[in-house]
């Protein structure tokens, strides 16, 4: 089971979404990128302005976080104790089925990244927000930015 860490974000979703859906982190050996949509009209191949642009027409359409103040996303990352035993598929999966239960009707831009955090230990789970960031570096884990509207 993957522990999770949630931040909502004021800004828009543009950079979260360039980050979270770059070649160098999403792509393995075998050229594959593992990027998926949820609720969205754009697909995993679309480019981060055009998926940015959807949670923006969303939001216009129901005239909400059109202020700087306002939350516009949040950004999800899962990572796993023993990341070395969990594939990218399971690790897409695992997420799909974390978003359909907690944020089932939200757009979301769904990645996992191949490495860059590391695996948790027992005492990290407990850990600051400083520490955390601090402390994964290696391994596969998922990054999501979610729709605050729904």
């Amino acid at each position: 089971m993957p522990i999770q860490k949630e931040t909502a974000c004021k800004a828009k979703a543009y950079s979260n979404i360039a980050y979270i859906i770059d070649p160098q982190k999403t792509m393995d050996a075998d050229g594959n990128m593992w990027i998926c949509t949820i609720n969205m009209k754009c697909s995993g191949t679309a480019s981060a302005s055009a998926l940015a642009a959807e949670f923006a027409e969303v939001n216009q359409q129901f005239g909400k976080n059109m202020a700087y103040g306002e939350r516009k996303y949040y950004h999800l990352i899962l990572n796993f104790k023993n990341s070395a035993s969990v594939s990218p598929q399971m690790a897409l999966d695992v997420a799909k089925a974390y978003l359909k239960r907690f944020w089932p009707d939200h757009q979301a831009v769904l990645v996992v990244h191949l490495k860059g955090h590391k695996d948790m230990s027992d005492e990290e789970i407990n850990m600051s927000d400083e520490d955390y960031d601090e402390a994964y570096k290696g391994g596969v884990h998922i990054h999501a930015c979610i729709n605050s509207i729904n």
